[in-house]
């Protein structure tokens, strides 16, 4: 079979230039000099015949055929060290960057002390970690894996389990006494809630009553913000209803902060996943991680 056999030169030294950003730093990771790295950079831009790099004296950046380039190249970089690795597997330590996307509350609540752990754990692995509860494309964004609260949608990503939860509505003691704790669903419309932005509908709060059916129950919320921090507060100061995991209001709850709601009625389950792109060979860095996960986490809960 025929091919171009320069097809794949300077991907590797290409992908390391996308992602930091610098002849420099880019020949520190290689093992090159920063020379180097130019050269190599130039000779793709005349084969390709288009420009990658936006170049200044000071910094450069991608165009956008560079950044279309650089998703298809990262890909085909990351499928290259699989190749590799799984003919040896057994004998490798998990090494590596790894790239998770994590929404914050997951950061507060179990990140923050699980973390340190894991690098203790695998020396080898190193992280980068963006926080943002609003859901990324992580195939576009190049992330190993993303963790995910509740419903997921239908996509080609594969899910693990990390662990089920409940979703719980809660309020502070002194909100209840002032504004009288609601005995039905229905009885949110005369509350001040605080929604959650990213939820399909902040107007809106789904629950499931007694016979398994599911109600939609119109509220006006007072708040509506995209941090679960920011939310837990603003109840804990008794200016309103919230709708959340339980084992992020958990504390809250057992030190008499807030005070559960509709607890007669049957709560949403919901799941925490690790999710990452269909492969046929799973990174081991993001193997150990899922497992490390799925295992502190089910000995919390």
């Amino acid at each position: 079979m025929g091919g171009n056999s320069q097809l794949l030169d300077g991907m590797v030294v290409f992908v390391t230039v996308a992602e930091t950003l610098s002849f420099t730093k880019a020949a520190q990771v290689l093992s090159h000099s920063p020379s180097y790295i130019s050269k190599e950079m130039n000779q793709l831009e005349q084969r390709m015949a288009v420009q990658l790099l936006h170049r200044t004296t000071r910094s450069i950046s991608l165009t956008e055929e560079g950044h279309q380039y650089y998703l298809r190249c990262r890909q085909i970089v990351d499928d290259a060290n699989l190749a590799q690795a799984s003919l040896s597997r057994a004998q490798h330590k998990p090494s590596g960057l790894l790239r998770i996307n994590a929404p914050e509350i997951i950061a507060e609540s179990h990140l923050n002390d699980l973390i340190g752990e894991f690098l203790n754990q695998y020396e080898d692995i190193n992280v980068v970690i963006d926080l943002s509860d609003e859901l990324v494309n992580i195939v576009e964004e190049s992330y190993d894996l993303a963790i995910r609260i509740g419903k997921l949608k239908d996509s080609n990503l594969i899910a693990k389990k990390l662990m089920d939860t409940r979703l719980v509505t809660v309020a502070s003691p002194s909100y209840l006494k002032r504004y009288g704790k609601p005995i039905k669903h229905s009885e949110l419309n005369n509350h001040k809630c605080i929604s959650y932005r990213y939820q399909p509908n902040p107007k809106v709060w789904s629950y499931t009553i007694a016979n398994g059916k599911e109600v939609s129950i119109p509220v006006t919320p007072r708040v509506v913000c995209n941090n679960a921090s920011l939310q837990l507060s603003i109840s804990k100061m008794d200016a309103g209803i919230v709708r959340m995991p339980l084992f992020y209001c958990q504390q809250a709850i057992d030190n008499g902060e807030l005070e559960l709601i509709f607890d007669d009625y049957p709560s949403a389950e919901i799941g925490v996943y690790a999710v990452y792109p269909h492969k046929q060979f799973l990174a081991t860095k993001v193997k150990v991680f899922i497992d490390f996960m799925a295992n502190a986490l089910a000995a919390d809960y």
